[in-house]
């Protein structure tokens, strides 16, 4: 039961498969043994019954290569179609509890109206059917092996030591040859479609209403609701516009953080501007220091010299006023620095990032 409704439902997966997922599912097919995920009652096993097709899935792609239909090619990474059919449990018995049992007419109905629905649905394509009696409830497992019908590929130009009339003959038997059924879901006009699986599940739906099965919970993806009684159609519009709003708030946060970025570079180049000008005034001050120290040296020398030539020595006022006035040259040169501090870089500094 789901969205509410009152009643049993369809229970339906649909997975796209390779040559391992075969080996997979034939193993789990011929091995009816408990293996964990799957409740299997061995002394059950003797009720499952084939319902299309030969023994396992493994057997059926090979009959179907053996009447002549061409296999995949090596880089189809899943060209086969496995799929799981049942119901809810409320609808092959009255106690869903009572695991392993079914009313028969209701079993017979839905086994016959799901095989109806599958070889509508799929025709040619439809490989194999194995009903599941042994587990807690009645299921199906599908192989659909999708195909195509390929021509004969015409040759372009003749083989190295090949004649021209042997070359002709093969033009013309690509030309007359028949056409060739290979299997491939990419070139298969029904898998090939975007929301094939959501159809197909619509399409199995459609088919049970008689019997009274509901469409059930159509996971569309993690955390989504499913969408009760919407169209296909409806759905997709709604989750391209979902798309678009997602898209063009991503373009707006985009948009801002370019601009910030811009802001801090611009701001770490002001910022490397000023320290380059404060590290030259620093040297400049520096410079001048050097400079006021040499004539204070300079002047107490001559002062001296002159002191020695004329037989007299150079008064300690004298001696100390030179060594003031060198320090008081040095805090001169100190404040100018100060009062000429370049100016900042930028008058508003900005909200914080």
């Amino acid at each position: 039961m789901a969205h509410g409704r009152q009643g049993p439902d369809i229970v339906m997966t649909i997975e796209y498969a390779d040559k391992g997922n075969v080996e997979k599912m034939t193993s789990h097919e011929l091995h009816r043994t408990p293996d964990g995920p799957s409740a299997i009652d061995p002394d059950r096993s003797c009720l499952n019954e084939i319902l299309h097709g030969p023994r396992t899935q493994a057997d059926a792609v090979r009959q179907m290569k053996a009447k002549g239909v061409k296999g995949p090619t090596t880089h189809a990474e899943t060209p086969f179609v496995q799929i799981v059919i049942s119901a809810s449990p409320e609808f092959f018995r009255d106690d869903p509890s009572e695991t392993g049992t079914w009313d028969k007419e209701k079993l017979r109905r839905w086994k016959q109206s799901t095989m109806d629905w599958l070889k509508k649905e799929y025709g040619d394509d439809l490989a194999h059917v194995a009903l599941h009696l042994d587990e807690d409830t009645p299921h199906m497992h599908v192989l659909v092996v999708p195909t195509y019908t390929k021509k004969p590929r015409r040759p372009g130009r003749q083989k190295k030591n090949e004649t021209v009339e042997e070359f002709e003959a093969r033009r013309a038997a690509a030309e007359n040859g028949e056409p060739v059924r290979t299997m491939s879901r990419s070139s298969n006009a029904y898998w090939k479609r975007m929301w094939v699986r959501r159809e197909a599940r619509v399409s199995y739906w459609k088919a049970m209403q008689p019997i009274g099965l509901g469409y059930g919970k159509d996971f569309v993806g993690s955390g989504e609701a499913s969408p009760d009684k919407k169209e296909t159609a409806q759905w997709v519009r709604e989750q391209a516009a979902d798309v678009k709003k997602m898209k063009a708030a991503l373009d707006v946060k985009s948009s801002d953080l370019n601009q910030r970025e811009h802001t801090i570079s611009d701001r770490e180049k002001n910022l490397v501007d000023l320290e380059a000008r404060v590290s030259e005034r620093e040297t400049r001050v520096e410079g001048m220091e050097r400079n006021f120290q040499k004539v204070t040296r300079r002047m107490l020398k001559l002062l001296r010299i002159m002191g020695e030539t004329l037989g007299i020595s150079v008064p300690n006022e004298i001696s100390s006023g030179l060594h003031a006035l060198e320090k008081e040259a040095s805090e001169r040169a100190q404040a100018w620095a100060l009062s000429s501090t370049p100016e900042e870089p930028f008058d508003d500094a900005g909200p914080g990032l």
